[in-house]
């Protein structure tokens, strides 16, 4: 199992403005700032879990270690798979039939794109490689 953890940085730059605007409204509004801060800070703790099985990928999206989503795709659903090579990591985006795409990144621990391409190939999924694959 592979796991990713959303990046703070935008949830810290929510909070910092919602702090700044908290302290200047009057009356009630002041209070809607600060329950936006409570919610931005159970956003910082999005988590995502990707599985690679025999015949289907599972997808998970969690906050404070809650499963919220469940996305599960069989080898049927997949269109295509796209790997793009940056440097030394490898964006992963897989395109079901239907529905929203599914972009892999900043996965632990390494190896999702070797499996993945394994995947691709163990089940004739079309793919797209974009830069240099090692």
């Amino acid at each position: 199992m592979y796991k990713a953890k959303e990046s703070p940085f935008i949830w810290i730059a929510w909070i910092v403005l919602a702090l700044m605007y908290g302290s200047v409204l009057e009356n009630g509004f002041q209070y809607i700032a600060y329950a936006s801060i409570i919610l931005f800070l159970a956003f910082l703790t999005i988590s995502y879990e990707f599985e690679v099985k025999e015949d289907r990928l599972l997808y998970r999206t969690l906050i404070i270690r809650k499963v919220i989503g469940t996305r599960e795709l069989q080898v049927t659903d997949i269109k295509k798979i796209s790997f793009i090579k940056f440097a030394k990591r490898t964006l992963i985006v897989i395109h079901p039939k239907k529905g929203f795409r599914i972009k892999l990144k900043r996965f632990e621990p390494a190896g999702l794109s070797e499996e993945m391409l394994e995947f691709s190939n163990e089940h004739n999924i079309d793919k797209e490689v974009f830069g240099k694959m090692s």
